[in-house]
């Protein structure tokens, strides 16, 4: 858990999957998604920062924020990575390939 205290990135990556989360059940869609990132990223580095838990180079409140921003832009490219994929792998809603053993033939040795 320390890492997410240390690098932008890792509070990215905790961010995203808290967004994906949200997205699933909620269906959040388009720019809400970057909104909510924004969000919880700099308020969890905003929270982070008042604490005392981040690194001396980012001290609070500015250096917060800037790792907060850091950090949604993390969560943001997470995102549209994660998009990018689900886009090429069909989203999982594709049909199956066509050919092989299909209705009648299907377990049926050939």
């Amino acid at each position: 858990m320390d890492a997410i205290f240390q690098e932008p990135a890792a509070l990215g990556a905790f961010v995203a999957a808290i967004t994906e989360g949200v997205k699933r059940s909620v269906g959040l869609k388009g720019g809400a998604v970057y909104l909510l990132n924004a969000l919880l990223s700099l308020g969890l580095a905003l929270l982070l920062g008042w604490a005392g838990l981040l690194p001396a180079s980012y001290p609070f409140p500015g250096g917060a924020a800037l790792f907060g921003i850091y950090a949604a832009l993390a969560a943001s490219g997470l995102y549209e990575a994660v998009k990018n994929v689900r886009k090429a792998m069909g989203d999982g809603n594709a049909a199956p390939p066509s050919g092989g053993a299909g209705g009648a033939d299907r377990g049926r040795l050939l």
